[in-house]
């Protein structure tokens, strides 16, 4: 399922064109052992939105709707949290702090039963 992007001329030139690197420097990100954060969908053969970590500071982009005007640290703690949720066994960061914050954060944040 990965690969059918790839097998469409169309859907790979649509990646190319709504897609961006973001970097944001100051807080390190998580990584986890489900990194695509995306939108829901039940056709597999389209493409919805997707985020995918690919370091420490910078995040691979697919957005049809908007660019990278407007992301900021909130934008980074939403993507770690989602990582988090999403995750089912392993989370990482290169800072142990920064880990242990956002771990804090997922606990105050979900609703238990619920997320």
């Amino acid at each position: 399922m990965s690969i059918l992007p790839l097998l469409n001329e169309d859907k790979l030139l649509d990646i190319h064109n709504n897609s961006f690197i973001y970097t944001n420097e100051l807080f390190p990100g998580l990584i986890g052992d489900n990194p695509i954060i995306e939108r829901s969908n039940l056709n597999y053969r389209n493409i919805e939105n997707f985020i995918f970590p690919l370091g420490t500071y910078e995040t691979f982009i697919y957005n049809r709707r908007d660019s990278d005007k407007g992301l900021n640290a909130f934008f980074n703690i939403q993507k770690d949290l989602a990582i988090i949720h999403l995750s089912e066994k392993y989370v990482a960061c290169k800072s142990k702090s920064q880990l242990e914050k956002i771990v804090q954060m997922y606990n105050i944040v979900r609703i238990p039963n619920i997320i």
